[in-house]
């Protein structure tokens, strides 16, 4: 369990210097016309899909092979 602890706060730590970009890309977005904002939602949504996927396939595949009882 503490390998698990230990790889949140990485994930977490290595979010946070990207985290700045959302508020620039907004207001870009926002000054933009609307067939621009549009491209922008939709290639976030096609940028996250098969990340959202193969995120949820490691999980199956973890949850599947975890053993009953083994508590690491």
């Amino acid at each position: 369990m503490r390998a698990l602890h230990k790889l949140v706060l990485f994930l977490v730590l290595a979010a946070a210097p990207a985290a700045h970009a959302c508020p620039i890309c907004l207001d870009t977005s926002s000054a933009g016309p609307e067939s621009s904002q549009r491209a922008l939602r939709r290639s976030i949504a096609v940028l996250l899909a098969p990340t959202l996927f193969f995120m949820g396939l490691v999980g199956v595949v973890v949850y599947r092979h975890h053993a009953p009882g083994d508590n690491d």
